[in-house]
């Protein structure tokens, strides 16, 4: 799916009518359908039902609720927790099986009269399991949406009901959930029309769901009886003799030492001899109770094989252990391939490491990363080469013996190297390092030894070095301001992180981590954001990177009214923000949060200059300027 391609056809058939060969015909034809219909595609927005009609709704789907919730708590669990929701034939979600506040379907109708072309709507209309992207979607607060759907069909092959998978963050689903989603409404189906519900774990079906996921899958009932397995955990087993043949069997035949059901122990999987044997190289991940439709509670247990993804915990000074996908947050694939790098230099002992990367792109946040992950028992010490001054740089980062100069400390005082010993020391804007110390620092790469200031006694000094830096050093060397042969000293493991417009996948998760992490810190409640108010920040560039997202939401968390923000404010404060960036000549991005802010105006207003003049608060004469600096013309007159 080309994204620049179906973003071009989306916006000629929204302006012209026209839909080239690149639209996929199931598309076309519900693109065609919802202009018929007269829907706007810029105003479309989910709208919620009362709750006294959802629970009708509920109430009226009783029996097929009950058979869907535990094959889609299954599906959310094996499919590392996606947003899932379950809705009825005519298209209005019943239930959610996912924590998001981002994204809440229940009680909003997805069907393709209500919201245009998504793959809800397709799987409804023209009853077939389907999957739309990004602009396939016609409606624009559903841009940012990648969604699978497959109806439910009674034995008559009537649509009874549909499920469905979001991704709503700008980023595509796993490979697999297109497949995963026909499964669980293939599941639900055989249940809802067979005679005699099968036992729903022993059936082929489910076996075929839990052996898409490549964690060992393991589950249990409450009585400690091990209902099912997948192929992975078979092969754990079978390690020490056991196989599928356990299925059937209770827990505490195999591992005697279980005290008491393992669902009931909040605390950590716990194991003895034998378990240890069997999961020596796994890792309990997840863990999620299941109510069945008799009302037992299952519970499924997920294992991942040791590597990628290890939470690895140490002693550390600053912050907790944690895994490295929770510390360095983002699902982009340019944020993923950074995790693979720091998960794989992490266990180099005294490795060289080089980041480079605009400012605000996280440097410091993936050095100290790479250090927490790391075997290395010492501190982690950030040095700003930027901004200390030249005479004081050489002490501060070497240290001194008595007397070495007036005004020394008595009895002297060790340097940054000797206080990052056994750790790591992290250099920041190392482009600004004076030629002198550059020298005095790739004289350290190759002896690991140091000399204080006033001293002839060497120092030895074991730590790992990080570099990071905002200018391209190759462009320093060829001006004669940074040293060939430190360069390439350091350059042993580079590291390039990609500015936040290149990866706007991050945005929705960025945003929340952000919105829980700075709550807790100002001591005020979190903010709620709606789909449409992501879909305003994804248009923004963030030429401050995350730095600058992070002043944003701390400013949207402060002035935020009853636990929510709209997208009009939003706009306000990012407007604001850009304005004062470009106040003191930073670039504002590739695509202004101005243009942005003003093509959804006019989208928003059908092209009508006078209602979008009046609503930005300017002349039509500013509005005419604007659409011809920004070349909107495709957004007049619609």
């Amino acid at each position: 799916m080309n994204h620049d391609n179906t973003a071009e056809s989306w916006y000629r058939f929204i302006k012209y009518g026209e839909i080239g060969d690149a639209v996929r015909p199931e598309i076309k034809r519900s693109w065609e359908r919802s202009r018929q219909r007269k829907l706007n595609p810029y105003k479309i927005k989910p709208m919620y039902i009362s709750d006294s009609l959802l629970e009708k709704r509920l109430s009226k789907n009783e029996g097929l609720v009950a058979i869907a919730k535990p094959i889609l708590a299954y599906l959310h669990a094996i499919s590392a927790r996606t947003c899932i929701t379950f809705c009825d034939k005519d298209g209005y979600g019943l239930f959610k099986v996912h924590q998001s506040e981002f994204w809440n379907a229940v009680g909003v109708n997805l069907s393709e009269e209500a919201v245009g072309t998504t793959a809800c709507g397709i799987a409804l209309k023209d009853n077939i399991a389907f999957e739309t992207g990004f602009y396939e979607n016609y409606a624009v607060v559903y841009h940012t949406h990648h969604c699978t759907a497959a109806p439910i069909r009674d034995e008559n092959q009537q649509v009874v009901g549909m499920v469905s998978m979001f991704n709503p963050y700008g980023k595509r689903l796993p490979e697999d959930a297109f497949e995963l989603t026909k499964l669980a409404a293939l599941l639900v189906e055989d249940q809802l029309n067979a005679p005699i519900p099968s036992v729903l774990e022993e059936t082929e079906e489910f076996q075929s769901l839990i052996n898409k996921t490549d964690h060992g899958v393991l589950i249990l009932n409450e009585f400690g009886d091990i209902l099912a397995m997948n192929d992975e955990t078979a092969r754990a087993f079978s390690t020490i003799g056991y196989h599928e043949k356990m299925v059937g069997g209770k827990i505490r035949d195999y591992f005697p030492n279980v005290k008491k059901p393992l669902y009931a122990s909040s605390e950590e999987f716990r194991m003895d001899n034998k378990q240890t044997e069997v999961f020596a190289n796994y890792t309990l991940v997840d863990r999620m109770n299941v109510q069945t439709l008799s009302g037992e509670t299952n519970t499924i247990y997920l294992f991942r094989p040791d590597g990628e993804n290890k939470c690895t915990h140490r002693h550390q000074s600053d912050s907790q252990a944690d895994c490295v996908d929770k510390v360095i947050v983002g699902i982009s694939d340019e944020w993923q391939a950074i995790k693979k790098v720091v998960r794989k230099v992490s266990k180099i002992n005294s490795a060289k490491i080089l980041i480079d990367g605009e400012s605000g792109t996280g440097k410091e946040v993936v050095a100290k990363a790479i250090h927490r992950f790391s075997e290395r028992k010492g501190n982690f010490i950030a040095v700003n080469c930027g901004s200390i001054p030249y005479e004081l740089l050489q002490s501060e980062l070497f240290g001194y013996v008595d007397g070495a100069f007036t005004g020394a400390k008595r009895g002297g005082n060790p340097g940054k190297f000797e206080l990052a010993n056994k750790g790591t020391l992290f250099l920041d804007e190392i482009g600004e390092m004076p030629l002198n110390m550059q020298v005095s620092l790739l004289r350290f790469l190759e002896d690991k030894v140091i000399f204080r200031i006033g001293s002839s006694k060497p120092v030895f000094v074991d730590t790992t070095i990080i570099a990071a830096t905002n200018r391209n050093l190759q462009d320093a060397i060829v001006q004669g301001s940074f040293r060939t042969d430190l360069y390439y000293r350091l350059n042993v493991i580079k590291m390039s992180l990609p500015p936040l417009r290149n990866r706007k996948e991050d945005i929705p998760v960025l945003t929340e981590h952000l919105i829980e992490l700075l709550s807790k810190q100002l001591d005020i409640p979190p903010i709620t954001v709606s789909a449409e108010v992501l879909h305003t920040l994804m248009q923004y560039n963030w030429p401050g990177n995350v730095r600058e997202l992070r002043n944003f939401i701390e400013k949207a968390l402060i002035f935020s009214e009853s636990g929510t923000i709209s997208a009009e404010q939003i706009s306000g404060l990012l407007l604001e923000q850009q304005l004062a960036a470009e106040n003191v000549g930073e670039e504002p991005g590739m695509l202004s949060l101005q243009k942005a802010h003003i093509m959804n105006v006019l989208g928003k207003n059908a092209g009508n200059i006078s209602l979008t003049a009046r609503e930005l608060g300017l002349s039509r004469n500013t509005v005419y300027k604007y659409i011809d600096k920004y070349n909107l013309y495709l957004y007049r007159n619609r």
